[in-house]
């Protein structure tokens, strides 16, 4: 661990957070969602101040990626033993903005001069709240002059051209960050998703490229797993990708049984072209898929999960 990481209320991080952290959500499978994230640990210890040491039950090499998702942030032990039940409303970290204020009406952020990364540029962030708000009672702001710089070789580049394009005195920048959709499969429910073969059909039945290239956007490139994209890679990975062929898809959805039973894709909005795609697809291939448009705190309620087969959601 790097030294003088300081959290908002002074104390120096130290490899006991990280060990109470890490226990805290994987003994609390019942209060904590992303328990599950670190059920494979078969022993966490602190060796010293500095070093943690994780032995797992058996590789995973998403592991790193897992302990940089926001669940596995890690907390102040003594804050949060003096006070489990109002932590989430008076949050502790060692990010570069602490919170100072967070009502029903407002949350106000402020600028953590002793950030390991130096000071953040802005120093106040308020965002206010309207839990009763109706859906499109605000205007939408408008988007027109956000500049779209994926294919930039740097930011000051990318800066470089929107500050030059921009028609106002705000210059908005939007960046490429690594970020894959993917398709989860709900194996509690009895149904032909269980069959590796019907879930191999599915993946010659969506192309990647041919979705990229339809629906446009923000998909920038076809996805050959959870890793950064990478123009050598994926000039391996185009080359040796399977290309569809609908006989293959038709043999693939024999073997494993499949009767015609109609598929329940459930997602948020943001994802809806693509869950609307995916459903012309398949049911060119006589696979009926039903959609159902959810909001994302829905998805994360376990009640859902029995009535869906297929969720479409992204990984960061």
């Amino acid at each position: 661990m790097k030294k003088n990481i300081l959290f908002h209320h002074g104390r120096e991080l130290s490899a006991r957070d990280v060990v109470f952290s890490l226990e805290r959500l994987r003994a609390n499978p019942d209060l904590y969602e992303a328990s599950w994230m670190f059920r494979g640990i078969e022993q966490i210890g602190a060796v010293d101040a500095r070093t943690v040491r994780i032995v797992l039950q058996e590789p995973n090499y998403l592991f790193l990626r897992l302990l940089a998702a926001p669940p596995a942030s890690i907390v102040p032990e003594e804050i949060v033993q003096e006070a489990a039940e109002t932590f989430g409303k008076n949050p502790v970290g060692t990010g570069p903005f602490q919170l100072v204020r967070l009502d029903e009406g407002i949350c106000i952020l402020e600028a953590f001069p002793a950030h390991f990364q130096g000071r953040p540029q802005l120093d106040r962030v308020e965002i206010l709240l309207f839990p009763d708000l109706e859906t499109g009672s605000l205007r939408e702001p408008d988007w027109t002059a956000v500049m779209m710089s994926h294919e930039a070789a740097a930011k000051a580049e990318a800066l470089r051209e929107a500050a030059v394009r921009a028609s106002s005195d705000w210059c908005d920048l939007e960046t490429l960050f690594s970020c894959c959709n993917l398709l989860i499969f709900n194996q509690r429910l009895t149904g032909p998703q269980n069959h590796p073969k019907f879930r191999q059909a599915l993946d010659l039945l969506i192309d990647r490229e041919l979705i990229v290239a339809e629906l446009g956007g923000d998909r920038i490139y076809p996805a050959k797993g959870f890793r950064p994209y990478s123009p050598a890679l994926a000039t391996l990975a185009a080359d040796s990708a399977p290309r569809q062929n609908r006989a293959d898809i038709a043999a693939l959805l024999a073997e494993s049984g499949y009767q015609g039973e109609t598929l329940r894709l459930v997602t948020t909005s943001y994802h809806e072209p693509d869950a609307r795609w995916i459903q012309a697809r398949c049911q060119s291939c006589g696979i009926p898929v039903e959609v159902a448009i959810r909001e994302p705190f829905d998805l994360r309620t376990t009640g859902l999960c029995p009535r869906m087969t297929v969720c479409f959601s992204e990984m960061l």
